[in-house]
């Protein structure tokens, strides 16, 4: 469940089992219902990519519902898991990648879910990939890895991410600007907030998880012309998830 070398000091701390259900189950249910389909529906074709593998947790729930499965890791030891992990469940591992994902040549709108938990404290300045059409290359940490995802998303396709929720609920310049800039190519889906000691014992940070729909050019163009383009967002409140610290 938790990674127990040093990771944790670099701000890479693996998943909880639950939290990896969640997330996964959420998205895809997300995608069916905007989508219209089911869970029989396109098993070889919606694109899933986790960029942020670790070891490969999202993936792996995520072949429950597809076999388009996309990964890259940057670390050895989580890469060598992650293709363990996709040997064992019998899995097709051509497109796990070792390398930073973005120095990886993906390319812009290209997949139909992305389901990640990116490095909290990450400073990270590769940037080989040249697409930026939404300016991800000015950020840093945790909100790099959310533009970047939205990047990579086609139109319509749904996003999900676990990051801290200082993100989202602190008033300052630069967060409202982040803020800003995401909901001018996302519709915000769903908003859980977790319990407080998600991460005990590697990291004691409040999270918060964020499932989005990325726009069409349509909606940006209502949106960048003052057009009203009003929706609700579900808030759910995870914070009791049943579990004690022991």
């Amino acid at each position: 469940i938790w990674d127990r070398n040093n990771d944790g000091k670099l701000g890479i701390v693996l998943t909880p089992d639950d939290i990896v259900n969640i997330m996964v189950n959420e998205s895809f249910k997300c995608y069916y219902q905007l989508h219209n389909k089911d869970d029989k529906d396109d098993k070889d074709n919606i694109r899933m990519i986790d960029f942020c593998t670790g070891t490969g947790s999202f993936l792996i729930k995520g072949s429950n519902y597809t076999k388009a499965l996309y990964g890259c890791e940057c670390g050895d030891e989580r890469y060598s898991l992650a293709k363990c992990n996709f040997i064992l469940n019998d899995l097709d591992y051509s497109n796990l990648k070792y390398n930073s994902c973005f120095n990886e040549p993906y390319e812009s709108n290209s997949f139909d879910i992305s389901i990640i938990n990116p490095p909290f404290s990450n400073k990270c300045k590769d940037e080989l990939n040249p697409n930026n059409n939404t300016n991800w290359k000015s950020y840093t940490k945790e909100q790099r890895f959310i533009m970047y995802q939205v990047e990579l998303l086609r139109e319509g396709g749904i996003g999900c991410c676990i990051v801290p929720r200082n993100n989202f609920n602190n008033n300052i310049k630069a967060n409202n600007e982040f803020k800003k800039n995401l909901m001018n190519y996302c519709q915000i889906l769903e908003v859980i907030t977790c319990n407080n000691k998600v991460f005990v014992p590697n990291a004691n940070v409040e999270c918060t998880i964020l499932i989005f729909r990325k726009y069409n050019n349509c909606e940006i163009d209502n949106l960048n012309n003052d057009k009203s383009n009003d929706y609700q967002t579900k808030i759910i409140d995870y914070s009791d998830d049943g579990f004690k610290i022991k």
